[in-house]
């Protein structure tokens, strides 16, 4: 229960389903069947963009550099 019955500051702009959920929850009620929904949702997906593959091969070269930083510690320790 609220103090005073009055809800919490920001209380309305809490969504309880994204629109995409409720477009989704809505099919279903309808009858379509969830197949359908997941062939939908595969065909609208976005295609990976290139900031995900540069980052991903950011990532990559870093770990590179530290290993060859390590094997080149190692390496010196060694002689």
């Amino acid at each position: 229960m609220y103090f005073l019955n009055r809800r919490p500051r920001g209380f309305h702009h809490t969504f309880r389903f994204s629109s995409e959920q409720r477009d989704l929850l809505n099919n279903l009620r309808r009858g379509v069947p969830p197949e359908e929904l997941a062939k939908r949702s595969l065909a609208e997906a976005e295609p990976p963009t290139h900031r995900r593959s540069s980052s991903q091969m950011r990532l990559l070269g870093v770990l590179a550099a530290i290993t060859f930083l390590l094997l080149a510690v190692m390496l010196l320790s060694v002689l």
